[in-house]
């Protein structure tokens, strides 16, 4: 009986991790022909920028330069920002930022749960990397870091992933719900809870138990931060090991 307790607690914490790693893994799929918009993969909805883009794009002032964006297409003021997604000028010079001879690379962060856009300037000179940050407000930054190197960042409701057509007005309701994976790690919890209560009721009740003993399987639950470390470590040192072989 304590065999089948201990291999139903390994299952629990490994299926459990399996399954917040899932849920933690979300992405924003580029969609084909839009380079402002992705599809979020969990069923949210998508991130789209195409009916929001104020007519000249979007304008930041700063101490000493204007730079316009438009996510959605490409744009031409004066030589060399022509056929161009990004732009920085002042009155008498004009830089690329981000050329639109070539599509951006859209990408999707779960840490911060925005979306970044890569950029390169036609002549190559120049990247920016923007990020898109869901926000009931608009606002726009910019900087430069490292050298000829920007992060754009963009704040705005038609970053936030949504069923319905963003206009930029509000932030859109996502009309999806909880996600597949919410649900799973939902109930994942619940088992895990029922288990713990179930087998408490039976070590204090029919066996008897007192103190830490009735926790089922105590042994495990207090190893289980050495267990963890020991294949966090094994893991780092598998790695750290190919690389000195590498080298």
């Amino acid at each position: 009986m304590a065999g089948i307790m201990f291999n139903c607690s390994c299952i629990v914490v490994f299926v459990g991790i399996f399954f917040v790693l899932s849920v933690n893994g979300k992405d924003c799929k580029a969609i084909a022909g839009k380079v402002c918009a992705c599809e979020m993969d969990d069923g949210s909805g998508t991130i789209d920028f195409t009916s929001a883009v104020p007519k000249g794009g979007f304008t930041l002032v700063d101490d000493t330069f204007t730079y316009n964006y438009n996510p959605c297409k490409g744009f031409s003021l004066t030589t060399p920002c022509t056929n161009v997604y990004i732009c920085q000028h002042d009155s008498s010079n004009y830089f690329d930022l981000g050329g639109a001879t070539s599509s951006p690379i859209i990408s999707y962060s779960s840490v911060t749960d925005t979306v970044k856009v890569a950029y390169t300037a036609s002549d190559f000179l120049r990247d920016t990397t923007a990020t898109w940050t869901c926000s009931e407000n608009i606002k726009m930054t910019i900087y430069e870091n490292p050298q000829m190197s920007y992060n754009l960042d963009l704040e705005h409701p038609c970053a936030c992933a949504s069923k319905t057509v963003c206009h930029g007005g509000v932030v859109p309701s996502s009309g999806g719900g909880i996600s597949i994976g919410t649900v799973i790690l939902i109930v994942l919890l619940f088992v895990v809870l029922l288990y713990l209560v179930a087998g408490i009721v039976i070590n204090k009740f029919r066996r008897e138990k007192t103190g830490r003993e009735v926790i089922p399987n105590v042994e495990f639950w207090l190893g289980l931060p050495s267990l963890i470390k020991g294949g966090v470590m094994f893991v780092v040192n598998k790695t750290c090991r190919r690389s000195y072989e590498k080298v």
